[in-house]
């Protein structure tokens, strides 16, 4: 079985009051258009279908768009704006993310061990990329599990301004970026062996669009946690497709 979208509409031209100083090609009279397609997606089939009134809430910085969260991977998304509405961005990419690769728990810490990451932020291909935060982590040594040593840097990144970016991954440590989009890094400068993070950077990935009052985007499978919204208290009408 495969899923087909379909849809109708139609355009609309109003009657023209003049034609300039030539009637080549002018009619005085309206037209309208009939428009009608439809194809069949790349998820062979949808297992779910969610049709929602959302409405965004004010914010100059980048959310998730809260109804395709709901979905593992999306195949089709469409978003109407209403009537009087501002237009909004939307980005589909996801923040810059580093994983630990053999960490060693407990760490067997003793006090004293570092580790220091920067998160930066590209603004143009001739300007270095800025400093946002700069996290330098001291741990003690009540930090022996993976959970444990998330806890100490994240209660870093509140120090300096910024949400918790650590979290547990199939007993690893993450550091995820709060910001989606390729121009957000996230870079280790002061590596720490013991908890598998070495020097190196992750980068985060995705373009942002503009859209004025209608938009649709079918997609190869994209997890629903990497749609992003910014703009004014807009009211949104979605249409996801998915899993």
């Amino acid at each position: 079985m495969t899923s087909t979208v379909e849809f109708q509409g139609a355009i609309h031209s109003p009657a023209t009051s003049g034609c300039g100083t030539s009637s080549a090609g002018c009619s005085a009279a309206s037209t309208d258009a009939a428009i009608a397609f439809s194809f069949e997606p790349t998820i062979a089939e949808f297992a779910r279908v969610l049709a929602a009134a959302y409405t965004l809430p004010v914010t100059a910085a980048w959310i998730p768009l809260a109804p395709t969260a709901q979905f593992a991977t999306v195949g089709f998304i469409a978003i109407s704006l209403g009537a009087g509405a501002v237009p909004i961005d939307v980005l589909t990419g996801a923040p810059p993310l580093y994983l630990g690769v053999g960490g060693v728990y407990p760490t067997g810490f003793v006090g004293g061990e570092v580790l220091t990451f920067i998160v930066t932020q590209d603004i143009g291909v001739q300007v270095a990329a800025l400093t946002r935060a700069t996290v330098s982590v001291i741990f003690a040594s009540t930090d022996q599990t993976a959970i444990q040593v998330t806890r100490r840097i994240n209660a870093i990144c509140m120090v300096v301004g910024l949400p918790a970016l650590a979290s547990v991954v199939g007993g690893q440590v993450q550091i995820l970026g709060d910001l989606p989009g390729a121009t957000e890094g996230v870079q280790i400068t002061v590596a720490n062996a013991v908890i598998g993070l070495p020097l190196g950077k992750g980068r985060g990935y995705g373009d942002a669009i503009t859209v004025m009052r209608n938009w649709l985007l079918e997609t190869n499978a994209v997890p629903g946690a990497n749609f992003w919204v910014r703009g004014g208290a807009a009211p949104v009408n979605l249409l996801v497709a998915g899993t």
